[in-house]
């Protein structure tokens, strides 16, 4: 949002715009919260011009967008890896969680531990 101000704006504008912000910042109160702190950021940026405000929208709308496509295209991911687990033999869905929980590597893993001797020293 910043780049394409600057690019409507100027680099003067968008640096005074910046400064702004982080002159508001300091005023916060110390916090572990983020809420306050971007809703601080925020309302400096979006008092600062009517073309800000024109761009946060048209980025908000873009992110509520992508979002929405990201859930789709996850959601639909998801549907098939169940169907396609639904339809595994009992055998197949056993070997896949055995994966899943990677047991082999964990197996192969802990049959790697040996005793590497360091509390022989004083043998």
């Amino acid at each position: 949002m910043l780049a394409l101000f600057s690019q409507k704006e100027g680099n003067q504008r968008t640096e005074k715009l910046l400064e702004l912000v982080f002159k508001a910042i300091p005023a916060l109160n110390p916090s572990k919260e983020a809420g306050p702190y971007w809703s601080a950021v925020n309302k400096t940026m979006l008092s600062f011009s009517k073309k800000v405000d024109d761009l946060w929208k048209a980025e908000k709308q873009a992110a509520v967008e992508t979002i929405a496509v990201a859930k789709d295209e996850a959601l639909t991911y998801l549907a098939k890896e169940r169907e396609k687990i639904m339809r595994m033999s009992h055998e197949e869905a056993l070997k896949e969680l055995a994966k899943v929980h990677k047991i082999e590597s964990r197996i192969r893993t802990v049959q790697s531990v040996a005793n590497n001797e360091i509390l022989a020293i004083g043998n």
